[in-house]
């Protein structure tokens, strides 16, 4: 893979819709800025961003808005994107249903009041996360057990972890850690994806900035 130009991501300082294009940068064994802003900075930056919205993605001297097209082009740098027309789509499905899982969520996370933010997450645990998870393992069943297009690691796999691995770490009270537990391949899936050097390496770094 021939090496591209400057690679700049900024968001907040958590997973959001920017962690799987986090780790596809690390896929990308390319030297990348992991920037990451603060609340309280972002009313500044806002009028100057596309769509006044964070991820952005600076690539040498332009900036790349939505976190769907900068996992796609990250993807391609890395390998993580099928040539094959319908493995694309496959893997675009896959990242397709995360983004349905990130339509139910995020009024969840929007919601400042607690009692109504429980009620909200009970009655996603209750009825649309297990159907969520439920077609997600089916769909990994189908494609064959191991990954979701192709046969191999794809944008597909690394945007369903991220969001998996969100759901299981704790920080959305009212959703179960144990919520993934049930589903034997996803399960695997997370090991396999987070075991890859390169993630696992921006991982490990991450956990040694975060504890500093």
């Amino acid at each position: 893979m021939a090496p591209t130009t400057s690679l700049t991501l900024t968001y907040f300082d958590f997973a959001g819709p920017a962690e799987p294009v986090r780790m596809a940068l690390a896929m990308t064994g390319q030297p990348w800025e992991d920037k990451r802003v603060s609340f309280s900075e972002f009313p500044a930056l806002k009028p100057g961003l596309p769509n006044g919205q964070l991820p952005i993605l600076e690539v040498g001297g332009k900036v790349l808005p939505q976190s769907g097209a900068q996992l796609r082009y990250v993807g391609k740098l890395a390998g993580l994107y099928p040539e094959d027309a319908l493995e694309a789509a496959l893997a675009d499905a896959a990242v397709d249903s995360v983004g349905d899982n990130h339509m139910k969520l995020a009024p969840t996370v929007q919601q400042k009041d607690k009692v109504q933010q429980m009620e909200m997450r009970q009655n996603l645990v209750r009825d649309f996360l297990p159907t969520w998870l439920g077609n997600l393992e089916k769909a990994l069943a189908n494609a064959g057990g191991t990954y979701f297009a192709g046969g191999k690691l794809s944008i597909g796999d690394i945007a369903v972890v991220a969001r998996l691995v969100w759901l299981k770490e704790g920080s959305l009270d009212g959703i179960p850690t144990s919520i993934v537990d049930e589903y034997p391949l996803l399960s695997a899936l997370i090991e396999r994806v987070n075991a890859e050097p390169n993630i696992a390496k921006y991982h490990q770094e991450r956990s040694e900035t975060t504890n500093k």
